[in-house]
């Protein structure tokens, strides 16, 4: 039985029962060397079964071959049976495993990726086969490739479900070596959140004054001041709101592209209210806190909120940011449309076919005509759809990390809307 230093492997221990036997049976191995542990589970068997028998290496364990002794004692009449293994400790893992990011936060009807990277010593082409466990109510978890065989990469996607409750856990992925049973693990941190508002496009209307927040003669200056105003119907008063993985939202104005801030992080009460282009820190972070009327909004960076001046009932005031105290003046309605297709990775199949949109032998060439292929469970086929403040949706393969594109920028006589696609679960 083979261990890599700092990794752990299994083996099944079976018990058999004669005439009738049915005591219990403890487990106890001896002749372990030091920095190796081991467990079994079950620990006690009573009749015919097995158990499962865990040794973990530890980093300074001497590399070398030893002779280990599983005993069986019947806890009754005190008999014993004994089984030898013999243990080779080898100067190191012949595999790594790693998570990136280790750490995610999303909120309900959401997915997110992680990419898992199986790394080796040349030479290693062992085949490696992916789980992972921990995945809490409400979440599935999907492998782009469950199994590889020696160093790369797969892609693990976590989908939230709309009554996944909010929490935090820790995720184990397992990696483990189907040739020699020997295994590696990482740890993902997952951060359910309460989804305060899905992403999509909203008016952001006053509760005090039933006037809407507005980017002012549709500017695109970045640093002007936001204003409230009677409803328009135009853009200048649509904002995206895209929840970010730390848990906050970017709002960002339709008209402009630019992002509702508060400028240089101020902690000063009274400042205004500005779009600017992205800094992407946290000025530009907002937290939605739900009220009986609607939300308040504060800025990550400062805690301050989003503040009709003075209770002001005329259009065109200017926003300003003020201490939080959840007044009407501070409590904003959103009303509009929300994501007809949340974020998501997701396939394409075609209606008539049955056959799926692929990126045609994941080829990362800038310019590769796409195809219809059938479908294979391949990276290539999956497709990152992003909602846009335009309204429109980004679509990036996930192997290639290039865009679907039209390269004429023409529609042709024979374009078709396409049918919701297929998420990935």
């Amino acid at each position: 039985m083979g261990v890599h230093r700092a990794g752990s492997a299994t083996a099944n221990v079976t018990q058999t029962a004669t005439n009738g036997f049915t005591d219990p049976v403890n487990y106890t191995i001896s002749g372990l060397p030091p920095g190796v542990t081991a467990s079994f589970s079950p620990s006690t068997i009573a009749g015919s079964g097995s158990s499962t028998l865990t040794l973990n290496a530890a980093a300074a364990t001497t590399p070398g071959a030893y002779t280990a002794t599983v005993t069986g004692t019947d806890s009754i009449s005190g008999a014993t049976q004994t089984a030898t293994i013999i243990l080779s400790i080898d100067s190191g893992p012949a595999f790594s495993l790693s998570l990136a990011p280790a750490t995610l936060q999303v909120q309900s009807s959401q997915s997110v990726p992680a990419n898992i990277t199986v790394a080796a010593a040349s030479g290693f082409d062992d085949p490696v086969t992916l789980c992972v466990g921990g995945v809490p109510a409400g979440v599935t978890d999907a492998f782009y490739s469950a199994g590889l065989v020696g160093p790369g990469t797969s892609t693990m996607v976590l989908s939230i479900s709309s009554n996944s409750p909010p929490g935090i856990s820790t995720l184990i992925v397992t990696g483990t070596d189907s040739a020699t049973g020997a295994s590696q693990t990482a740890s993902l941190t997952l951060s359910v959140l309460p989804a305060a508002v899905p992403n999509g496009v909203y008016t952001l209307t006053n509760s005090w004054n039933s006037l809407l927040l507005t980017d002012p003669s549709a500017s695109t200056t970045s640093g002007t001041q936001m204003i409230q105003s009677t409803a328009t119907g135009g853009t200048e008063q649509q904002w995206q709101f895209v929840f970010q993985p730390s848990g906050y939202y970017t709002i960002q104005n339709a008209a402009s592209q630019l992002y509702l801030t508060d400028p240089g992080s101020s902690n000063t009460p009274g400042i205004d209210l500005e779009q600017i282009v992205a800094t992407n820190d946290d000025s530009q972070l907002w937290s939605l806190a739900p009220s009986s009327t609607g939300v308040l909004i504060t800025n990550k960076a400062t805690g301050l909120a989003v503040d009709d001046d003075g209770q002001s009932l005329t259009s065109g005031t200017g926003m300003i940011l003020w201490a939080a105290s959840g007044a009407a003046n501070q409590i904003w309605t959103l009303s509009g449309k929300t994501t007809a297709l949340p974020n998501g990775i997701y396939t394409l199949t075609n209606g008539s076919s049955g056959l799926v949109l692929a990126d045609p032998a994941a080829s990362t060439s800038s310019g590769a005509q796409i195809i219809q292929w059938a479908a294979s469970g391949g990276q290539e086929q999956f497709w990152d759809f992003v909602l846009q403040p335009s309204g429109y949706y980004t679509i990036q393969n996930v192997v290639s990390q290039l865009f679907l594109a039209d390269p004429s920028s023409k529609r042709s006589s024979n374009a078709r809307s396409p049918s919701l696609p297929t998420h990935r679960s």
